[in-house]
């Protein structure tokens, strides 16, 4: 009969193994060395190859990297060699990444420029020079982005001549490089750049010529003013405002034009500028200008872009209006602050604006209650420039948004949509789902009013720019509905599933683009007043996607199409063959 250990015994081994980390006792087993390891990715088992590239992902030894870009040949190892390839993006892995690029393995050579580019080791841009001529696309084109991202200036011709390849993959980055290059030669391959048959080609030209403060460039914008593209125009005026002080004519040129829709448009510009696009030093006076001679939403938001441009680059006076009288803390003394912001011609209305975001969360909940008490009383008016001060607050606010999304009034709750989709937290995600599963298609069919139907292409809208996976299935249900009214709405959810990207959504999208209606059929693509533009939508949609397996089927329906629907079917399929060129 064996003896039985003390208490205190039992007591100090449990304390011992508790207090020394599991990991050092088992770390022979867990961490193999980096040689064994690449040994372990040549075995014949697939899931041993597997485990050696998940641990070799996540040493910092340099040693694995070559091992990692041979493994980006076997299907088993490649998401982990992927991820421990790009976790070397440091200088010390420069000189691997230039014997990489002689790699036999294409994807091996295009990660490895890829890498140096983000690096930004200009030393090593001569030697990616020779990669302009490799035979495989994906190459060239990460090469001429590399060497744009390196202001490599010898690399100017080579460039010109890449803006006239065949391959449209590479004209966009020729182009989009061209525009770090600081040539005024650049200016004529840009204007030819404009005359592409492909969008992408002409988005990056319109790019680069905002880094070229010319009469030329000013001109050419100028024109894409009025193209029928409204991404092209959008574009165009970015360039322009980053072009500065030649394009200030051109920019006032908006604000007299009798175009709302083109006015409209600046101010999704500049709502742009004051979030996630680049703004350009050269932008500071166009901003100053749209400051000065603007009032609300537009004043406010270029005021917003240059507070970034001073905050991000420096060196930028930003011109303010009088602050208005400093207010205690507190929802009722808030409460003069937000009237004022929220009227459109108040003179003070840009300072107070600038001061709530100052201010930040702490004001959310009176900014709610204001909107909340005009939607009680039925008045409209100042819910889209409370809505961009709440979206400057960030994250931090997307808690109480989410609560509004249980408020009776179904015009706040569109409101509070909205903003969390500009704001891009994906914590927002299952709340907006729940909104648009609460409808149910069942619900949506009986038809609804308009404050209804905005709400749920608002959060529709929503889950389209988070560009969440998780909301697939909720937007394919309304996708699926058959009812003649929520056009508007339906259109949202299938551009939102383009948006997201999810291959599972492709079989709805089949359906959706169906153009032969047939009496009896159901669903949005057969037989109501906008089932064509909702075909179109799934026609680009499916191009976003980019899965070629679509290929057939949308050879099938462009037999059937024509006019703007075949357009866009036809666009579609060439944009899938250049993304999986």
């Amino acid at each position: 009969m064996g003896r039985t250990l003390p208490r205190w015994a039992l007591l100090l081994y449990t304390i011992i193994f508790c207090l020394v980390p599991t990991r050092l006792l088992v770390a022979q087993e867990e961490q193999p060395s980096t040689g064994v390891l690449i040994k372990q990715l040549k075995s014949e088992d697939p899931k041993a190859r597997a485990r050696a590239a998940r641990l070799l992902s996540k040493k910092t030894d340099l040693d694995a990297l070559p091992a990692l870009l041979d493994a980006l040949r076997d299907p088993a190892a490649h998401p982990w060699a992927v991820q421990g390839i790009h976790a070397h993006q440091t200088k010390e892995a420069v000189p691997v990444l230039v014997k990489a690029l002689s790699h036999e393995l294409p994807e091996a050579r295009w990660r490895a420029v890829s890498l140096l580019g983000n690096i930004g080791d200009n030393s090593v841009a001569p030697k990616l020079l020779p990669l302009m001529k490799d035979e495989h696309v994906p190459v060239r084109a990460w090469t001429a982005w590399a060497l744009g991202e390196l202001k490599y200036k010898k690399a100017f011709d080579a460039l010109v001549q890449a803006a006239e390849a065949p391959e449209p993959r590479v004209r966009s980055a020729a182009l989009a490089a061209l525009g770090e290059m600081d040539n005024p030669k650049a200016v004529p391959v840009l204007l030819e750049g404009l005359r592409d048959v492909l969008q992408e080609v002409r988005w990056s030209a319109i790019y680069s010529l905002g880094r070229y403060p010319c009469p030329a460039s000013v001109s050419a914008l100028q024109l894409r003013l009025s193209d029928d593209n409204p991404t092209i125009r959008r574009r165009a005026m970015i360039s322009l405002i980053r072009i500065g002080e030649p394009a200030k004519e051109a920019i006032h040129g908006i604000l007299l034009s009798n175009d709302k829709g083109l006015r409209l448009e600046l101010d999704i510009v500049l709502a742009q500028l004051c979030s996630n696009v680049r703004v350009g030093r050269t932008a500071a006076p166009a901003l100053e200008m749209l400051v000065a001679q603007t009032k609300g939403t537009t004043q406010y938001r270029a005021g917003a872009a240059l507070h970034r441009l001073n905050r991000e680059k420096g060196g930028v006076p930003v011109p303010r209006q009088p602050e208005p009288e400093d207010v205690p803390e507190g929802d009722e003394q808030y409460q003069t602050l937000i009237s004022r912001a929220a009227c459109i011609d108040d003179d003070g209305a840009f300072a107070a604006r600038c001061k709530l975001i100052e201010i930040g969360v702490p004001a959310l909940p009176s900014v709610l209650r204001y909107l909340e008490r005009r939607a009680k009383r039925g008045r409209v008016g100042p819910e889209f420039l409370l809505a961009e001060i709440i979206v400057q607050m960030g994250p931090e606010a997307v808690p109480a948004l989410t609560s509004v999304l249980l408020d009776p009034h179904s015009r706040i709750r569109a409101t509070a949509a909205d903003t969390l989709g500009k704001i891009g937290d994906r914590s927002a995600v299952q709340p907006l789902c729940d909104v648009l599963t609460e409808a149910g298609p069942d619900r949506m069919a009986l038809g609804r009013g308009f404050d209804d139907w905005r709400l749920l292409e608002a959060c529709a809208e929503a889950l389209g720019e988070i560009g969440d996976r998780n909301a697939v299935m909720a937007l394919i249900a309304v996708a699926q509905t058959n009812n003649a009214e929520p056009g508007s709405c339906c259109r949202a959810a299938i551009e939102a599933l383009g948006k997201i990207g999810d291959r599972t959504a492709i079989p709805t999208l089949l359906v959706l683009l169906d153009s032969t209606p047939n009496e009896g059929d159901l669903g949005p693509a057969r037989g109501h007043p906008e089932d064509e533009d909702l075909r179109n939508a799934a026609a680009e949609a499916m191009g976003l996607i980019g899965d070629p397996a679509t290929i057939p089927a949308l050879e099938d329906a462009l037999e059937k199409a024509n006019g703007k629907l075949k357009r866009d079917i036809e666009r579609a399929i060439r944009r899938i063959e250049t993304v999986n060129e």
